[in-house]
């Protein structure tokens, strides 16, 4: 394979393969529970945002990964519904319905943006984030910088361990070369059918395709997931679980045994950076464990959140009526 085709084939499998069929099924979270969805605007630009819930409860902060959406936390919110609290769950900067800004995709981007959400939607403190791959990143870096604040961490695959970085992503971090082979291969419908092909049966092929196409063509996508490999510290950002280490924040994290994008050799360099932190490998499953193993997901942080918290947060159940 051409080191073209190497370029792309790394953005569009990291897109098709963090974007489930659930993802685009645009349905509502199943939840008896009023779900809202809205445009913030913060300082660097427009988040979209979902929630559930009352403002005034305890709340969880969900976080997605790289090209996700916030969608694909459906299945875990629908699950925690039956219990007393505030759930969020937004877009990162450059993906989904949020904002392309201008500028670095750094670790102050994203931090900005979560700060922004937590100020703009009057999010009561301490609270519990549940963050994915890149999304466990800003997730701990946050919390390191803010440790009063957060009750729980609970990570799912987390990126930011140190790891050899392919070659793949070594182009990908080249100036000019990687927006000349990105650019010239997202215009083609051709290119991204065929992609759609590797992940998808023959009848969603053309579904899937387009979809990956219009997202790709909205203005700054492309910029976006470059700039994010280049200053985001996808894989060096060993010094925030430390931190959260020292610390001493109640950290949980869940992890698929066949996670090929985020291999799970990398919870035993976590478990040396925090040591108290708890640890769950899920047999035959691989990176987006969210969406397909929701059930053992959900499960497992439903007990998680059962237990109290660094500042005592207990999430209680919803009682009906005449109970």
């Amino acid at each position: 394979m051409s080191n073209t085709r190497l370029v792309l084939f790394l953005i569009v499998y990291t897109f098709f393969y963090s974007h489930p069929k659930s993802t685009f099924s645009q349905q509502n979270i199943d939840c008896e529970i009023l779900e809202t969805e809205r445009y913030l605007i913060l300082e660097q630009g427009t988040t979209y945002c979902r929630s559930v819930g009352n403002v005034e409860d305890p709340a969880i902060i969900f976080i997605g990964g790289f090209t996700t959406t916030c969608r694909v936390w459906d299945n875990t919110i629908s699950a925690l519904c039956n219990l007393q609290i505030y759930m969020v769950s937004y877009d990162l900067y450059g993906f989904g319905d949020s904002d392309r800004p201008g500028g670095d995709y750094n670790k102050e981007l994203f931090i900005g943006q979560l700060q922004g959400l937590i100020a703009a939607e009057r999010i009561n403190k301490p609270f519990v984030i549940i963050a994915s791959s890149m999304g466990a990143t800003i997730a701990t870096m946050y919390a390191c910088e803010n440790p009063g604040e957060i009750d729980k961490l609970i990570l799912l695959a987390p990126a930011g361990l140190k790891s050899r970085k392919p070659l793949l992503v070594k182009i990908l971090r080249t100036p000019y070369i990687g927006e000349l082979i990105a650019r010239s291969l997202v215009k083609s419908k051709r290119f991204f059918r065929r992609a759609a092909g590797k992940f998808f049966s023959k009848d969603q092929i053309a579904q899937y395709a387009d979809v990956m196409y219009n997202q790709f063509q909205k203005e700054g996508t492309v910029e976006a997931v470059l700039s994010t490999f280049r200053n985001f510290p996808l894989d060096d950002a060993c010094w925030a679980y430390e931190a959260v280490g020292n610390y001493n924040i109640p950290t949980y994290v869940i992890w698929g045994r066949e996670d090929s994008i985020v291999p799970v050799t990398g919870a035993e360099t976590l478990s040396d950076l925090i040591p108290n932190a708890s640890i769950f490998i899920i047999d035959n499953a691989e990176h987006i464990i969210q969406c397909n193993h929701p059930e053992l997901v959900n499960e497992q942080i439903s007990n998680i959140l059962s237990t109290s918290g660094s500042k005592g947060t207990n999430f209680n159940k919803i009682s009906n009526g005449g109970e």
